[in-house]
């Protein structure tokens, strides 16, 4: 309390001789009143007193004695921040409360005290009235007293319930900012992906006009941008598929047609009402039968491609009929390998190959000549020649031929004329084998003409 004593003998001094001797030579403190000043006369305090004892002497020879006002430890216990309503009380060794708050009920203290009676230290939880309270206690040293701290656990958890009600609120602003940029994104991904999607249905159903379109450089435009570079490539296939058919129907009909052509029909029903005057009634069944079969063959219930046995079969009636028309200044000569007679080819192959030798090779000679057809197999291909004897070409015409079937440019002169069905033949071998398939020419002034074919074997064709 700021107030110094000094005596004669202090140590003689009552009020402190029972401080000092009351601890047995360790710390002491007590409450009371021992101040001799009248003016603190009603106050309460607590002497804590240390005593000088050399290691020589049993008796103390000096002491240090602190007296402070008992509110010092009343506003310590009343004002010590804990939890909600929690409080610091002080017990003295009988259990009575020296300091502590003046709200606590007596029987909540008693309670306490008698569980920390036989410990100097520790902590538990136990229930007071209602409530759970977490109690930490502790032995003051060089006293019988305790302090004892004791708080509602329900209060304590108030700041990890707030902690645990922020956390989950920023759990949940996450988890919404989270779903906002999950659909945001999905969207900006998923819909141009539906958007491609639906484009590709409507392609697959044929129309090829469609085109994707993005605003955004990612990954989707690149796949976006590969489809319209597909549908544009199929276009134009589609396109060229489209001509190269319209090639092939007016090509195949156009060599029906000349087949057909009213000269060939006429010579031919000549031919069989001069033999039927004649009354060679063998002659007129094979040449109806051989103008029956041509004309069989080449309709094939609109077939493209026929087996390699029925276009030799076609060719073998056609000579037929020529040689009935020309008699001794025409022959010829078939040997097709047995094996390729199952192969596929497409029609009108031969044929025309075999016309245009006659016409052209044999017809213009006087004396004659002999058409060969052969037939065999090499490998994956199968390889047909037609060979006359005939005049030939000249070397003019030879080179203009070549070059013209090189560069693929058809003659649109009827057959029989500057080579037409060699022309024909080649633009659809062309056509429809590709690289498969070619055609080539050998041509010889004065020793005849040969054209090769080589065509890829096929086992079917529908």
């Amino acid at each position: 309390n700021g107030v110094y004593y000094r005596g004669e003998n202090s140590l003689e001094n009552i009020h402190f001789e029972n401080i000092l001797y009351s601890c047995a030579g360790e710390v002491a403190v007590s409450s009371g009143n021992m101040n001799p000043n009248p003016l603190y006369r009603e106050e309460t305090f607590v002497y804590i007193g240390i005593p000088l004892i050399p290691e020589s002497l049993r008796e103390p020879y000096g002491a240090v004695i602190i007296e402070s006002f008992s509110d010092v430890f009343e506003d310590f216990c009343r004002s010590a921040d804990l939890a909600g309503s929690g409080n610091f009380v002080i017990f003295d060794e009988e259990g009575q409360v020296l300091f502590g708050d003046p709200y606590v009920q007596e029987e909540d203290t008693q309670t306490v005290f008698q569980m920390i009676s036989e410990d100097t230290a520790g902590d538990f939880i136990t229930e007071i009235g209602t409530r759970s309270f977490l109690v930490i206690y502790n032995s003051i040293p060089g006293t019988s007293w305790k302090l004892v701290g004791q708080v509602a656990v329900d209060e304590l958890m108030i700041d990890t319930m707030e902690l645990s009600r922020t956390l989950t609120g920023v759990l949940a602003l996450v988890m919404l900012c989270a779903a906002g940029l999950y659909f945001y994104f999905s969207n900006r991904l998923i819909r141009p992906l539906r958007k491609l999607q639906a484009l590709m249905q409507v392609a697959a159903l044929g129309n090829l006009s469609v085109r994707f379109e993005s605003k955004v450089n990612d990954e989707i435009q690149d796949l976006g941008r590969s489809f319209n570079m597909m549908l544009s490539r199929l276009q134009t296939l589609t396109r060229r598929d489209l001509e190269r058919q319209e090639d092939l129907q007016r090509m195949e009909l156009d060599l029906l047609q000349a087949q057909i052509q009213p000269h060939f029909v006429y010579n031919t029903l000549d031919t069989i009402l001069w033999q039927a005057a004649i009354g060679d009634n063998k002659a007129v069944i094979r040449t109806v039968d051989a103008l029956g079969g041509f004309f069989r063959i080449s309709l094939s219930k609109g077939k493209g491609w026929i087996p390699v046995s029925e276009e030799v079969k076609m060719v073998e009636n056609y000579l037929i009929i020529q040689k009935t028309r020309y008699q001794d200044i025409l022959n010829y000569s078939i040997q097709i390998d047995p094996a390729l007679n199952h192969f596929f080819i497409l029609k009108f192959t031969l044929q025309p190959l075999v016309e245009n030798a006659i016409y052209h090779g044999i017809k213009q000679r006087r004396e004659g000549g002999t058409v060969q057809i052969r037939g065999w197999s090499e490998g994956e291909d199968m390889l047909f020649s037609v060979s006359d004897d005939g005049l030939g070409m000249t070397k003019e015409i030879y080179q203009n031929i070549t070059e013209r079937l090189r560069q693929q440019q058809p003659c649109r002169q009827p057959s029989g004329e500057n080579g037409y069905g060699l022309f024909n033949v080649a633009g659809r071998i062309k056509l429809y084998y590709g690289d498969a398939g070619n055609l080539t020419i050998e041509s010889r002034e004065g020793m005849g003409t040969t054209v090769l074919v080589r065509l890829k074997k096929e086992e079917g064709h529908v």
